[in-house]
């Protein structure tokens, strides 16, 4: 299992937009998110399936070429609740 590369995240590009418009997010690099400073969305991919990790939690996304409007919603949901925690603490 290796970090995705930015080719192997052109199937989510929805996802990471979405992502991006989350208030206090931060974009370091390609597909590396991170609020008030901590890490809390990356990706990975193996075997041609892309991973997305939320703080310690791992979500499979689905295939490189091919993710559900499903799991995208449903990653872009954890984001936010962590996002949310985060702001409350």
């Amino acid at each position: 299992m290796r970090h995705a590369r930015p080719e192997d995240l052109k199937g989510i590009s929805d996802l990471l937009n979405e992502v991006r418009k989350i208030n206090g997010i931060r974009e370091r690099s390609c597909g590396h998110f991170y609020f008030k400073g901590r890490g809390i969305l990356h990706f990975h991919e193996d075997n041609g399936k892309i991973y997305a990790d939320i703080e310690e939690e791992r979500l499979l996304l689905g295939n490189v070429s091919s993710v559900s409007d499903e799991m995208m919603k449903k990653c872009l949901d954890l984001v936010e609740k962590h996002v949310s925690k985060e702001r409350n603490e």
